[in-house]
C-alpha cells in the first residue's frame, strides 16, 4: 500500500497543471493545494467555518473531482490590478 501511495504521489507531483499554491476546486469547494506529498496531498479550504486543512490519500486522488482555476473572477482581477499585482 506504501509504495503504491508513493507511485501515486509522483504521478501527481508530476502532471502538468497542478503545483503548491495552485487555486482549485476539490469536490466544489474552493481550495488551494498546500502540498504534494509522497504519501498524501494537503489541500486548504475555507469553507464558512474558517480555514481548513484536508487530507487526501494519494491512493485517492483519482476518486474526487479536482478542477484547477485558470482564470481568477473578474472581482480578484480586478483587486489585483488596484494593488498593483497586474499591470496592462
Amino acid at each position: 500500500d506504501i509504495m503504491l501511495s508513493i507511485v501515486k504521489g509522483i504521478k501527481f507531483k508530476l502532471r502538468p497543471g497542478f503545483e503548491s499554491g495552485d487555486e482549485c476546486y476539490i469536490d466544489g469547494e474552493h481550495s488551494t493545494i498546500v502540498r504534494i506529498g509522497l504519501l498524501e496531498t494537503v489541500f486548504e479550504i475555507d469553507n464558512g467555518r474558517g480555514k481548513v486543512w484536508r487530507y487526501v490519500p494519494n491512493t485517492l486522488i483519482d476518486n474526487v473531482v479536482l478542477e484547477r482555476i485558470i482564470t481568477p473572477k473578474k472581482d480578484k482581477l480586478k483587486e489585483s490590478k488596484k494593488i498593483g499585482l497586474i499591470t496592462e
